[in-house]
């Protein structure tokens, strides 16, 4: 009996105009259906495909980059921060010279993205502060998380120096003579990127012998009063963006800064902040270019495995840090 349209639509679950869209090559036709009907035709024996060779070339490479909202419901411009932005856009360029066409989505974490419903994709970039839960949901679409660090069983990351990276500003600050030094942070339940920082800093503070003290504080608001920050000689910040906050608060209230207390931080955020701050500078943009590099070269060779991948950086020295004063 010969093979007819009604036939490759009942195969696949299409419609019949779907199916007569694809065979004729229609510009408006999703590129995977379309291949899938070609591929259902041939294997059926129809024998009446289009001439064009090209309608018969396998579906273009598509990766999704999901931009997870906020835990706290809060929306927000997902890449107006600027490492956010940096890697992005380094692994934005990778993927166009791997020729990945690449399609972005803000999910909420109770939601199955619909470039997963729709199986649009073939492999995914996970940003921002993702739960194992809405993980589960991809499926089997090989993922890997870009940056953030969350428990998560078998996700493949890529992350910045954050242990090494802050035991380097530590002991930068050692090296200038400081004894007395705080770490300070912001509690965040949805990522341990800042508690590894967290970790560099005691590192740094056992190896030379002296007591470290960490803080994490809910926000802004609630850091400790100038009096009781005046008691260090020197504070670390668990980002560039805290270390902003507290320079502020502290030249407010007649603090010299590197002079009375010296300010470190993480990130090397482009800002315009007037106080350039010593901070630990990761590559980004290298970040964003592994990243693709690893997922799109052979994605299943890292699906399903607790592969980390840590990307170097360097320490930047800015005004914000000097020797302590003598007592």
């Amino acid at each position: 009996m010969p093979v007819s349209q009604q036939t490759i639509a009942e195969a696949l679950n299409l419609s019949v105009i779907t199916v007569s869209r694809a065979l004729r090559d229609h510009p408006d036709m999703a590129e995977t259906t379309k291949a899938r009907v070609l591929q259902k035709a041939r294997e059926l024996g129809y024998t009446k495909l289009s001439r064009r060779p090209a309608a018969v070339s396998a579906p273009p490479r598509r990766a999704g980059i999901l931009l997870y909202d906020s835990p706290h419901g809060e929306k927000q411009d997902s890449l107006a921060s600027g490492v956010k932005r940096r890697i992005f856009l380094a692994l934005q360029k990778e993927c166009q010279r791997l020729q990945v066409e690449t399609l972005i989505e803000t999910p909420s974490l109770d939601e199955t993205p619909l470039i997963v419903k729709n199986r649009t994709i073939q492999t995914a970039f996970i940003f921002g502060r993702y739960t194992a839960e809405a993980i589960a949901r991809l499926r089997d679409i090989p993922a890997i998380a870009v940056s953030s660090f969350i428990d998560c069983p078998d996700l493949p990351r890529i992350v910045a120096d954050n242990l090494n990276g802050m035991r380097l500003v530590t002991e930068h600050l050692i090296s200038l003579g400081h004894e007395k030094i705080l770490f300070l942070g912001i509690q965040e339940s949805n990522t341990r990127i800042f508690a590894e920082r967290a970790d560099g800093y005691v590192a740094a503070m056992h190896r030379k012998g002296l007591a470290p003290v960490v803080r994490f504080h809910a926000g802004l608001d609630d850091l400790p009063d100038v009096e009781e920050l005046k008691k260090w000689t020197a504070i670390v910040c668990a980002s560039d963006g805290l270390a902003y906050g507290v320079h502020a608060r502290l030249s407010a209230a007649g603090v010299r800064i590197p002079e009375d207390i010296s300010l470190a931080a993480f990130d090397n955020l482009p800002s315009d902040y007037p106080h350039p701050i010593t901070t630990y500078a990761p590559d980004w943009e290298m970040m964003g270019t592994m990243a693709a590099g690893l997922l799109l070269s052979s994605p299943l060779d890292i699906r399903n495995k607790a592969l980390v991948v840590t990307v170097p950086g360097r320490l930047k020295v800015a005004g914000s840090t000097a020797a302590p004063r003598a007592a």
